[in-house]
C-alpha cells in the first residue's frame, strides 16, 4: 500500500517517513497516513461478541483480530469475557483438591 503512495522510495526506512520522520513500523507509517482504520470497529465487533459467544469463540476472535489491530488495547478491554472458561476451570479443579 505505501509503495502507491510513498513515490520513488529506495529503502525501507523510505516507505516507513512520514513528514520528515522515520516511523517504528509500517503500521506506524499506515496510521499517520491514514491508510488504516482505528480498533474503534473491533472494539464493537468484541463487545457484540461477548453478548452472544462463548468465552472459546470470544477467544478465536480476539486471535483474528490480533493480525489487524492493537492486541494490548483489546486484551486490557476484554480480557474477563476471554477468561471466564478458563476462571471456571481452573476454580473447580480447585474444589476438587
Amino acid at each position: 500500500m505505501l509503495l502507491h503512495i510513498i513515490k520513488g522510495p529506495n529503502s525501507y526506512a523510505m516507505l516507513k517517513t512520514v513528514d520528515g520522520r522515520v516511523c517504528n513500523t509500517f503500521r506506524e507509517a499506515y496510521h499517520k497516513l491514514g491508510l488504516l482504520e482505528d480498533d474503534e470497529h473491533w472494539t464493537k465487533k468484541m463487545s457484540e461478541a461477548m453478548l452472544t459467544s462463548s468465552p472459546d469463540q470470544i477467544l478465536n476472535l480476539f486471535a483474528i483480530i490480533l493480525t489487524t489491530s492493537n492486541p494490548r488495547f483489546l486484551w486490557d478491554k476484554f480480557r474477563e469475557s476471554m477468561s471466564e472458561d478458563f476462571l471456571c476451570q481452573s476454580s473447580s479443579k480447585q474444589r476438587h483438591l
